[in-house]
């Protein structure tokens, strides 16, 4: 296993090279320049990291991280002034030196010792100004989640009126999300899909795959609509289904509108249907209204959640049980203090599901309420700038008497000038219960001071030290140090 993860690594390596000189030489004869060349920006970064603090069994990690950043942008590689071909080739390179020869041997360990990491490499083609063809591996953001895949996608978007404009997607490709989130659900298998194969690659044939379109139209900057459809799938693997070699991990269908007729006044609403749950796994709306007099913005609007283990949900994890909630949020600034708020109130109702005990859910259902009230300044010491954020979030249950408390608080600002920041932050999470399963109260605990220096236009250096405490794990100190570099040609 150890010389088939070396001849990965190597090729690899050699691909990722090989792409990026590529973009640095261009589409045209190597070494050939004209008078109008092509436009490009590099982008750097170094990163070293050196951390130590006790796992649970008391044992000591101390990880000493190596990251190498490397970014190419080509722009105008026709080189006819239009603009229509652009290149973007990012590449990642990380190590662990604390690593024993023995993990750097193991498959387990593969991504943490000597990996090279090609997260972007793809041509953007824009033929016609309403016209957008994107090949290679790409990441974006669509209506229905992240979407980071090797593959195709094209976007049309043609003017149907005066201020109207219709628009249609379609993309497609093999999935990578699972590179680049290690909580990612579908890497244990919680969807009966194959795990991540940079692990166990010697027993898998099958591989992912994910595709979508979505269409609507937008009025200017007054209204749109969307319709989306996304469905990710594995081809080559054992099914639950005798005779078939497909599973299907999410399909989901959904629709956005949002509106605003009228100067102060906007609503949305979004909905989506996922298919495995035959059920609105998300739904809501809102209106938001801008308060005459007082510059304030008032927001009210209901929702609807019904998790599941899709592959891009760390909320699925921690909050396994579906709810109803109604909100209300209220967001002024004073200005005499440089100060933004946010006060904001909800009410939830979960619902019980026999079906789900062992993710810690009961066939009780419970009401909550709750509130939060948040603080942004933008303060002056002399000529200093001061930045302090704070938020302070309470829940409740009616029905089960179980609180939650959050407390969260941070500062920064600049000394000796504008050469040295300093910064400080306070955490605070609370639980109390009188639910019989959980009979105790916990409690955590974090502070974190740290050190920001500019070197010149060169980069920063950074150190920062962390306590954490609480009464479920013993205190433990963490210190940390970074430097940044980045050069822009």
């Amino acid at each position: 296993m150890s010389s088939f993860c070396g001849s990965i690594a190597v090729r690899r390596l050699l691909v990722g090279c090989a792409v990026l000189a590529w973009g640095l030489l261009g589409p045209g004869e190597a070494g050939v320049s004209s008078a109008q060349a092509a436009n490009y920006r590099v982008r750097s970064i170094t990163i070293g990291r050196a951390t130590q603090y006790f796992r649970s069994d008391q044992t000591i990690s101390a990880p000493r991280i190596f990251t190498q950043g490397l970014s190419v942008w080509g722009y105008d590689l026709l080189d006819d002034r239009t603009g229509s071909l652009n290149l973007h080739v990012s590449i990642r390179y990380n190590t662990d030196f604390s690593l024993t020869r023995v993990e750097r041997d193991n498959p387990y360990f593969g991504d943490q010792w000597n990996e090279l990491s090609l997260d972007l490499a793809y041509l953007d083609w824009r033929p016609y100004d309403s016209l957008q063809v994107r090949f290679g591996r790409q990441w974006s953001q669509g209506a229905l989640g992240v979407r980071d895949f090797d593959g195709a996608l094209a976007a049309w978007r043609p003017r149907v009126g005066p201020n109207t404009h219709a628009r249609l997607e379609v993309y497609g490709g093999h999935d990578i999300q699972t590179a680049f989130g290690e909580f990612d659900a579908a890497q244990w298998d919680v969807q009966g899909l194959p795990p991540d194969d940079s692990i166990l690659t010697d027993r898998l044939d099958g591989f992912h795959l994910l595709g979508g379109a979505s269409g609507g139209m937008q009025w200017g900057g007054d209204a749109s609509f969307e319709l989306s459809y996304r469905r990710r799938w594995a081809v080559g693997v054992d099914s639950p289904v005798e005779g078939a070699d497909t599973v299907v991990g999410s399909e989901r269908f959904g629709a956005a509108a949002s509106g605003s007729f009228h100067p102060r006044l906007a609503v949305s609403a979004y909905g989506s249907i996922h298919s495995m749950l035959e059920d609105v796994d998300r739904a809501g709306a809102q209106l938001s209204w801008q308060i005459p007099g007082l510059e304030g913005i008032a927001t009210g609007g209901v929702e609807h959640r019904h998790p599941w283990f899709d592959s891009s949900s760390i909320f699925n994890l921690f909050g396994p049980r579906a709810y109803q909630s109604a909100f209300g949020i209220y967001q002024f600034e004073v200005e005499s203090l440089r100060t933004e708020f946010g006060v904001r109130g909800w009410g939830r109702i979960y619902h019980g599901d026999d079906d789900a005990v062992a993710l810690g859910v009961d066939a009780q259902d419970e009401r909550a309420v709750g509130g939060a009230v948040s603080q942004l300044s933008r303060l002056k010491w002399g000529e200093k700038p001061i930045n302090w954020h704070s938020l302070v979030s309470y829940q409740t249950s009616i029905d089960r008497g179980t609180d939650q408390l959050l407390a969260d608080s941070r500062v920064r600002m600049p000394l000796l000038a504008d050469d040295l920041y300093v910064s400080a932050r306070g955490l605070v999470l609370a639980a109390m219960t009188d639910n019989p399963r959980f009979d105790d109260e916990g409690y955590a605990l974090t502070g974190v001071l740290g050190v920001d220096l500019p070197i010149s236009t060169l980069g920063t250096l950074s150190a920062a030290l962390e306590t954490t405490g609480g009464n479920f794990y013993p205190t433990q100190t963490s210190v940390y140090a970074t430097f940044a570099v980045e050069h822009w040609p």
